[in-house]
């Protein structure tokens, strides 16, 4: 039986117990900041299961006693040494933390470099969403689900991949929207018929089937036949071989009607020096004009080189290029080139054909300079008299190709009303995006000017390539000087994308700087921009002709959104 004695005896042992157990058994481990020196020291605790947030504890609480000053000295070479151990085991868990970081990293790069071309390319691609193309911005969405279903992305990949997803589908939507906006303002026409540029519906078969000889068309019956050929070849809907017999027509076709066009101007300059009393403002008459100045020590109407000159009898002249027209030095230099090209020269005779070429190109720079001197002096003296019906008419269905039209369908071409009225105003990059709002107004392509191998650089001889519608632009910046022209550049779809983006953009500018250099046009007048492959007229990942091209357009309409 418990007595009271011996209850309060029990009482008394219990209290003693607790007062000599040692306060971690009882409370918990005291933290390392509020423990002494020795309490430190006396902790045996490995410092390998301890926690980051426990050993950075004991760092500072170690750091704390080394600074206190209250330590002997065994006891502060001992709390020294202990320091010095638990931050080595914190620097060892960083390097390993380090280390894991890189091999992840290591090994998401070996996952990319393992992913097929398309993947990789898809996983390295970080251009924002709203410079790609729709086409782009397709592939980009669906290389971007393959590369997160394939398995072989981490999860930050995935997300990332997820995010860029998103923001192509969000960019082609609001260019959806963009677009059916446009097609809502095409129901508010200026005298226009369509804004797409389209032919009537056509098989391939039914173009194929149509052999006669492009000499025996009619100059309309061609123009159509292109057209028609044009349409089946863009929508690509016809087998490989027919294609190719297609792009082959196509050729043929062009060559006559632009050949057809050259010798109508031929023979329209030729009139124009005969009946020099009449003044219509065109290119021939300017051209006439100019070539009759005092300043023009050479008759242009003098043609030594033509269609019959033979590479032969042009190395065994050797006519100075001092003594040559313009025309002739263009035709020489033309003529030697394409000999060049086709290897049909050797020896001496490669040695005096480069040579002449030389010559050639420097007095034809000479005489450029010299002819935008008095072209700016023309038609500051004869803008009143311009009749220029701009914004006035129907606006043409089709941009059409300088090589293909005399100068009164360029000028037609140029200063129509847009095909659609404005609802507002748009910037250039608005307008460089989207193919429907700059296609508003009607354009001409140029597709005949060259470049010199692997530049950008123009040859002069190719300047006269744009005289007609540096002739029209000429007129119109006279009469209005606040009009704008858009300079396009487009490549074909041979070589890298971004690599046809800088190249087109480079052909763009130097069409621009020939237009400000050899005439009378402000280069504030004018814009650039390069499209590379994004709007191939043939879908072909072939070399083309047809989509290597720079085309013109005014663009003032769209850019104040109003027709004045």
């Amino acid at each position: 039986m418990t007595t009271y004695r011996t209850a309060a005896a029990t009482a008394a042992l219990a209290l003693f117990m607790i007062a000599a157990a040692p306060v971690p058994q009882m409370f918990g481990p005291v933290p390392a900041a509020a423990q002494t020196a020795d309490q430190l020291l006396a902790d045996q605790t490995p410092l390998k299961s301890m926690d980051k947030k426990a050993l950075r504890e004991r760092v500072k609480a170690l750091k704390e006693q080394v600074d206190s000053g209250n330590l002997s000295k065994d006891q502060k070479r001992a709390v020294r040494d202990a320091l010095k151990q638990a931050r080595a085991e914190l620097q060892s868990r960083r390097d390993d933390s380090e280390a894991t970081q890189t091999d992840q990293q290591a090994q998401q790069t070996q996952q990319v470099q393992s992913m097929s071309p398309d993947l990789a390319a898809a996983m390295n691609d970080t251009r924002p969403a709203s410079t790609l193309s729709r086409k782009e911005l397709r592939s980009r969405i669906r290389t971007g689900m393959e590369a997160i279903k394939s398995g072989n992305l981490s999860n930050d990949q995935k997300r990332a991949m997820k995010d860029r997803v998103a923001e192509a589908r969000t960019e082609l939507k609001k260019r959806k929207d963009d677009s059916q906006t446009t097609q809502q303002q095409t129901e508010t026409p200026v005298k226009s018929k369509d804004t797409q540029v389209t032919v009537p519906k056509v098989e391939a078969s039914q173009v194929m089937a149509d052999k006669r000889p492009a000499s025996s068309l009619s100059d309309r019956d061609l123009r159509d036949r292109l057209n028609q050929t044009r349409a089946v070849l863009r929508e690509k809907n016809a087998d490989p071989a027919t294609m190719k017999a297609l792009r082959a027509q196509l050729a043929g076709d062009r060559q006559e009607l632009r050949s057809r066009v050259a010798d109508k101007s031929d023979t329209q300059e030729s009139k124009a020096k005969v009946d020099a009393t009449t003044e219509n403002n065109t290119a021939v008459d300017i051209r006439t004009t100019l070539n009759n100045s005092d300043n023009n020590v050479i008759d242009n109407s003098t043609t030594i080189i033509n269609n019959t000159t033979t590479v032969t009898q042009v190395i065994q002249r050797q006519t100075s290029s001092d003594k040559l027209s313009q025309r002739d030095l263009n035709r020489r230099i033309r003529l030697l080139e394409k000999a060049k090209r086709e290897n049909r020269l050797q020896g001496h005779d490669l040695v005096i054909a480069g040579q002449l070429i030389i010559d050639d190109r420097r007095v034809l720079r000479v005489r450029l300079l010299n002819d935008r001197d008095r072209r700016r002096k023309y038609f500051q003296q004869h803008r009143g008299s311009f009749n220029l019906g701009i914004n006035v008419g129907i606006a043409p269905r089709f941009d059409i190709v300088a090589a293909e039209a005399d100068y009164t369908q360029i000028e037609d071409q140029l200063i129509a009303a847009p095909r659609f009225r404005p609802q507002r105003r748009y910037t250039v990059d608005e307008i460089a995006r989207d193919d429907q709002v700059r296609r508003a107004m009607p354009g001409i392509e140029i597709d005949t000017v060259t470049f010199e191998f692997g530049s950008a650089e123009l040859a002069p001889e190719m300047v006269d390539e744009l005289e007609n519608v540096a002739t029209v632009i000429e007129k119109v910046t006279a009469v209005r000087p606040d009009e704008i022209f858009l300079i396009e550049g487009h490549t074909d779809a041979v070589g890298p994308d971004d690599a046809n983006q800088r190249l087109s953009q480079a052909r763009a500018e130097t069409v621009k700087a020939a237009l400000a250099d050899y005439f009378a046009i402000d280069p504030a007048s004018l814009r650039t921009v390069g499209l590379g492959e994004r709007f191939l007229k043939i879908p072909t990942e072939e070399p083309e002709q047809e989509n290597r091209r720079v085309t013109v357009r005014r663009i003032t309409p769209l850019l104040t959104g109003q027709v004045q």
